[in-house]
């Protein structure tokens, strides 16, 4: 499945189910005895449509111990990234979609999909984990989230903040949020590595000045770090 999967695996089953040919679903490259049917890719769902679509039925994997006793229940809000670091797949997929980068469930959506899994019991002793590439690439939308967060769950998480991103005011709601600990991209602790090799301008500064509010509010923190890069 090429791109974005939700429609084309839900057209797969349903031809499975009925017992239709499934190697004309856009999205797909089915292989065939004789070749590989290459289907077209069909357009990037869009901020509405993906809030739109159903939760997932969580509680169907629960019943393998991987799941059950996973210690965080994985959650998305965003889709893509801005940024073009040459390390990362994002920049490859958004080309894909005439480059197109970032799209965002709306705030309350995202909450309604964590209290809901709340309600159900699957987040009992476990961290609510955002794998978002860049969790506060918009700033209005991040707040927004927090916010909501805060008032109906603040429920301890971890996130993935952009370093050169950071200002005290999204420290401090994720701190009144409840976030248990956030991940940074520092990737190398050389600046020309970083900028000329890894396409990530973050400055030294950067760093300093964000890990500083982190420690300041008391938020943990963990950096991400690419060992043997080029030079």
């Amino acid at each position: 499945c090429i791109n974005e999967g939700e429609i084309p695996m839900l057209e797969f089953v349903q031809a499975l189910e009925s017992g239709q040919d499934y190697s004309t679903i856009d999205n797909l490259w089915v292989r065939k005895p004789e070749k590989i049917i290459k289907n077209c890719a069909r357009p990037k769902m869009t901020a509405d449509e993906l809030t739109d679509l159903p939760f997932a039925d969580r509680a169907l994997y629960k019943k393998y111990d991987h799941f059950a006793k996973y210690p965080f229940e994985i959650f998305v809000g965003s889709r893509g990234c801005p940024f073009k670091c040459t390390f990362c797949e994002v920049p490859e997929i958004n080309t894909m979609y005439g480059g197109k980068s970032v799209y965002y469930v709306a705030p309350e959506r995202l909450v309604d999909e964590i209290e809901e899994a709340k309600c159900q019991g699957l987040l009992d002793g476990k961290t609510v984990l955002f794998t978002d590439s860049t969790f506060n690439s918009n700033k209005k939308w991040f707040l927004r989230f927090l916010d909501e967060y805060r008032r109906r769950l603040a429920i301890p998480f971890s996130c993935n903040l952009r370093l050169d991103l950071v200002d005290e005011t999204q420290v401090k709601a994720l701190k009144e949020s409840g976030c248990d600990n956030v991940r940074l991209g520092i990737e190398a602790g050389d600046y020309d590595i970083r900028k000329r090799i890894l396409g990530k301008t973050l400055t030294d500064e950067h760093v300093y000045k964000a890990t500083n509010l982190l420690h300041k509010y008391e938020i943990p923190f963990m950096s991400y770090n690419l060992l043997a890069s080029p030079e």
